[in-house]
């Protein structure tokens, strides 16, 4: 193999470590700040199911606009 190939192979698989690094950062953050909002949920007899459900699907939309954002 080539260096130049061995060199970028190395830099995508650090940016693929940082990236993977940087989401759980994100979302252990949300889920952090979020907490007292879902005691209330689970307080008006929300399901964790549903709970789950749509703290994904919030975060996958943050991730659809996050690459067109810039």
């Amino acid at each position: 193999m080539d260096l130049t190939v061995v060199i970028q192979m190395l830099i995508l698989l650090i940016t693929i470590i940082l990236t993977s690094v940087n989401l759980s950062e994100c979302l252990s953050a949300l889920l952090r700040e979020r907490k007292d909002e879902f005691a209330i949920y689970r307080a008006i007899s929300c399901r964790k199911k549903w709970i789950m459900r749509t703290v994904l699907q919030e975060t996958s939309n943050f991730q659809q606009l996050k690459p067109s954002s810039g």
